[in-house]
């Protein structure tokens, strides 16, 4: 929706509007269509503004109340706006503007701290009141619109993207040695405060943080409870879980007053968000696609598929290598630091060819995480099972025999072993560990190990809900999955002036599925196994009785041995890298050797070593925002 920035000086001094201005300068392609400010005496708020829901005026920011002892910078969506207008209405409120921006005012004077509990929506958010000289700030439940502050016990400073801060206060462009070595032996990073610049820190996901009296005060205000079962109906699951989708979708797509289209990968996901988007309104929906020829990578049969069935306008992009290297520092920048996986290639052009077409995209994101739809998720499943069969009598061994082999066969014995390994006496999972082997912890070089200390590579999450499964998935949700999907799509989608929009992490749905038995999810070798029930007849069987899974398709692999095998190799062998003392070069050019002569696959460790020198050229080497800034997203 928009880009934000506050800064707050707790010593006294005067914010300059000049800062506030610098810090929106770099975020404008999240905004473009306007920007405010507020300063007065140390406290600042600036607002670049992407207009979706009442396009006038009166819905600019940053907003005040009525009596001017409020003032609110804001990015994100509360779907749920109409209804919390009327019921503030109800209470004596009046509303200056149709906005939902000015609905968190009115509920934030009505309900104070808690409003945020009755918000169905996606939200990052600076509230200053002026009467309790509170800075209060608010991020949404799972983390879908982004926000980041730094802290030196004078000032605070906080905006949606990182670039801001640097452009704020250049001395924070120093790399997080530990972060980065996450990032490199996992390709990915969770839900806490850190991020790749070591000053710099992320308000976490379903947390508030209140600035007051010269400190800093987290606090939660949602988690997911077992007790939050009773608010569903599971006696007839199917039928619930279809309910809460459609109203997700029908909230996301109808409360808009831009046009809306929907991302389509020709998987489950998008394809049931398109099917059912399909069903509620009378002109044809808008689909955007990205497709290949290479076959590995080739969705266009299911695209196609859902188009047909679904009456849509499809738009489709056909990404080549040909522009690979000039994109992908772009990318970058966007998203402020290094990348796990290519499929951000792939998205990236989805979002271009809808620029200028829709302003929002719906989207897919969240339902591999809720119902297990990752071939990853069948280890903790066969764990489940195993765990239960440990108690039970014959049948429950039968059922872990044959799950194992349906797994087996789809996904390999390795998916198998790793769900028995915790079960193993000590040495046989001792054997396990050599035979599988820590291949990604060897590229680091021996200096950041040493810098940084083993203990940083392993981060572990205790028993949450009870089943590995149900644990799994949470951790999923909450920690090592969604937030970097989401932090992925907010950068890409906003790089265009887009606001994407997430059904499935509608909070209810959320609930509702991380309450689902464990079968619901996972079921011998499908996934999904709710989801796949609750559609049959809207989404086209050919889709929804599909078993792979490809998420953003991108034939990197087959490219990396062709038209990107020098390219690649040159930056990552002619650059600095090498002397970074973050990678051991002499693995680097064996993998990139191995790789380039088709005896293995590594080209998801080459886009991260890829994103990881550019991430080091563009932001800590050097930082010029004017070579973005005055550049279209596509260039």
């Amino acid at each position: 929706m928009c880009g934000i920035a506050g800064i707050w000086h707790t010593d006294g001094r005067a914010v300059e509007e000049a800062a506030l201005r610098a810090m929106i300068a770099v975020q404008r392609h999240r905004g473009p269509d306007g920007e405010g400010y507020h300063a007065a005496g140390p406290v600042g708020l600036g607002h670049a503004r992407l207009k979706i829901i009442d396009l006038t005026a009166a819905a600019a920011q940053p907003m005040t109340n009525e009596d001017g002892t409020l003032w609110l910078t804001y990015n994100g969506e509360i779907y749920n706006y109409v209804e919390l207008m009327a019921e503030l209405r109800g209470h004596g409120h009046t509303f200056r503007s149709r906005s939902d921006s000015e609905v968190i005012l009115h509920a934030y004077e009505e309900w104070g701290e808690r409003c945020v509990e009755r918000f169905n929506g996606m939200w990052a958010f600076a509230l200053w009141d002026e009467r309790r000289r509170v800075l209060w700030c608010s991020r949404d439940r799972f983390g879908v619109k982004p926000f980041y502050y730094l802290w030196d016990g004078r000032t605070f400073a906080c905006p949606s993207e990182i670039k801001a801060l640097l452009a704020f206060q250049p001395e924070a462009r120093r790399p997080n040695y530990p972060y980065l070595l996450h990032f490199l032996t996992s390709g990915l990073f969770d839900d806490g405060s850190e991020t790749a610049f070591a000053p710099v820190q992320s308000l976490p996901p379903a947390h508030a943080l209140t600035v007051r009296d010269g400190a800093l005060r987290l606090a939660r205000h949602w988690d997911y409870d077992a007790a939050q079962r009773a608010a569903y109906d599971y006696d007839a699951p199917e039928a619930t879980f279809r309910e809460l989708l459609a109203d997700a979708v029908r909230l996301r797509l109808l409360r808009s007053d831009v046009p809306v289209g929907t991302c389509l990968s020709g998987g489950l996901d998008s394809s049931a968000i398109v099917a059912l988007s399909s069903r509620l309104v009378d002109v044809p929906v808008r689909s955007f696609s990205a497709v290949y020829d290479e076959p590995e990578a080739n969705e266009a049969p299911y695209v196609a598929v859902i188009n047909e069935r679904c009456r849509t306008l499809p738009h489709l992009v056909k990404p080549q290598p040909d522009d690979f290297m000039s994109i992908v520092p772009r990318i970058v920048w966007h998203q402020d630091e290094p990348t796990a996986g290519p499929g951000l290639y792939s998205q990236w052009h989805v979002m271009q060819r809808a620029h200028g077409v829709v302003t929002v995209l719906l989207d897919g994101q969240g339902s591999d995480e809720l119902l297990g739809g990752y071939h990853h998720f069948f280890g903790p499943y066969l764990a489940t099972v195993f765990r239960r069969a440990l108690g039970g009598d014959l049948p429950a061994w039968r059922r872990l025999a044959a799950d194992a082999s349906a797994i087996a066969a789809l996904a390999g014995r390795s998916q198998v072993l790793a769900a028995l390994k915790p079960y193993l006496p000590a040495p046989l999972r001792a054997l396990y560990r050599t035979w599988r082997g820590t291949e990604a912890s060897g590229d680091v070089h021996p200096d950041l190990r040493a810098l940084v200390g083993h203990a940083a590579i392993q981060r572990q999450h205790e028993q949450r809900i009870g089943d590995p499964l149900d644990d799994a998935l949470y951790w999923s949700v909450a920690s090592t999955s969604i937030p970097g999907l989401l932090h992925y799509e907010d950068r890409n989608s906003m790089a265009f002036g887009l606001e994407a929009r997430v059904p499935f992490l509608d909070y209810r749905l959320v609930e509702f599925c991380l309450g689902l038995p464990f079968d619901d999810k996972i079921r011998g070798g499908t996934t999904k196994h709710i989801m796949r029930r609750a559609l049959r007849g809207i989404v086209p069987d050919a889709v929804l009785d599909r078993r792979d899974k490809k998420g953003y398709p991108t034939p990197l692999a087959r490219w990396l041995r062709g038209p990107l095998r020098a390219p690649a190799a040159d930056l990552l062998l002619g650059s600095r890298l090498p002397q970074r003392g973050v990678l051991r070069p002499a693995v680097v050019e064996r993998k990139l050797a191995a790789h380039a002569a088709g005896r293995h696959d590594y080209s998801w460790e080459i886009w991260r070593w890829l994103t990881l020198e550019l991430w080091f050229t563009q932001f800590i080497d050097a930082f010029d925002p004017a070579r973005w800034i005055h550049a279209p997203a596509g260039a």
